[in-house]
């Protein structure tokens, strides 16, 4: 007996959804994670794999609405911009639109699986993509209104706009695609250090060390950039003692 056609289906959406979220970090760069109240949380990418010499990154796929940011770590610079931090008017912009998220998590994996599963499904199905398109349309032009205060583009929310009325399972990441669009000039130490809770501050270093450390070993010592790196992880080992 052959597998019923709705579950290829759903497995594809599947698929793509995580292959959409997944993330290619480079050598240099983590992932902070808004939580609830104000919280966040630095992920590093995956140590076990690695893609092209990215390392991979798979949010947590059951919570489409929570906002990521890409940050990277410079060991030449020095110099820290005062008024480079995540903003929470715009945080509390792109929450806002978290509810349209849900909506089209539960359409696409709960209200279509309904539809392909049961008899005579097609008007489920049918009631179930124009629920699911209507509100991705409202959700884009909520983020197309605040575009500006986003720091989104015309051609990066053509982009995002594009991939999520073309493929369905893009459009659950919407909001993260513009949270990580926006860039800091400062270092991640600097930022998380005003982010995170003591603790927290501490074991981001000291994992943030243990990487450096890699790539220390990875590099030349008469190579400008083992000297750099050396100078740096001296840096950071002060600011955390």
């Amino acid at each position: 007996m052959g597998v019923p056609t709705s579950i290829w289906i759903m497995c594809l959406i599947t698929v793509i959804y995580v292959y959409d979220s997944t993330l290619f970090l480079y050598r240099n760069e983590v992932v902070v994670v808004a939580r609830l109240r104000g919280q966040y949380e630095v992920k590093f990418g995956s140590d076990d794999f690695s893609f092209f010499g990215k390392s991979i990154f798979i949010p947590n796929i059951l919570l489409p609405h929570r906002l990521l940011y890409r940050l990277s770590w410079r060991p030449d610079k020095t110099e820290q911009e005062d008024d480079d931090e995540i903003s929470e008017s715009i945080q509390k912009k792109l929450l806002g639109i978290g509810p349209y998220i849900w909506a089209m998590f539960v359409a696409l994996f709960v209200l279509l699986p309904i539809g392909l599963y049961i008899h005579r499904g097609t008007i489920v199905i049918i009631l179930t993509v124009i629920y699911f398109y209507l509100l991705a349309i409202i959700a884009l032009i909520l983020i197309f209104i605040e575009r500006k205060e986003l720091g989104i583009g015309l051609y990066k929310f053509a982009a995002i706009s594009f991939e999520s009325l073309i493929c369905a399972p893009c459009a659950l990441n919407m909001t993260r695609k513009v949270s990580l669009a926006i860039s800091f000039r400062n270092d991640v130490a600097a930022v998380s250090k005003k982010l995170l809770k003591p603790l927290d501050y501490n074991a981001f270093i000291q994992n943030l060390l243990n990487v450096i450390d890699s790539q220390l070993l990875l590099e030349a010592e008469e190579s400008t950039r083992f000297h750099v790196l050396r100078a740096y992880r001296g840096r950071i080992s002060r600011e955390m003692s």
